[in-house]
């Protein structure tokens, strides 16, 4: 494992960590999820990160809706199984999009930046 110091994440370590985490590269939501972290990564402030725009965004990029893309990751989810995401994590509270965000962008930054 390289770490980094100019703090950027690349596209092909969120792809490690879909792999690492098992989902599914036939649904739709395995490449909204690669846009989403990529969204949420250049936010400066984890706290200021909003969902809403972020599935915005991804919808753009996508050219669909912010609701088709919010329901592929939902979707995303249930495939990959909530005990299975709090077992790879370590953690016990419910996996929401939100959580699921945040858990990878730390899993991301720990695992490649140099702090």
């Amino acid at each position: 494992m390289k770490k980094i110091a100019n703090k950027q994440i690349s596209e092909r370590q969120i792809k490690k960590l879909q792999e690492e985490l098992q989902m599914n590269k036939s649904l739709l939501g395995f490449y909204f999820w690669t846009e989403f972290v990529k969204e949420a990564l250049k936010i400066n402030l984890i706290t200021e990160i909003a969902i809403r725009d972020l599935l915005e965004k991804v919808a753009k990029k996508f050219n669909t809706t912010p609701t088709r893309v919010d329901k592929a990751l939902r979707n995303l989810i249930l495939t990959i199984g909530q005990q299975n995401i709090q077992n790879f994590f370590n953690v016990k509270y419910k996996i929401t999009i939100r959580s699921m965000l945040f858990l990878s962008i730390d899993y991301l930054k720990n695992k490649y930046i140099i702090e």
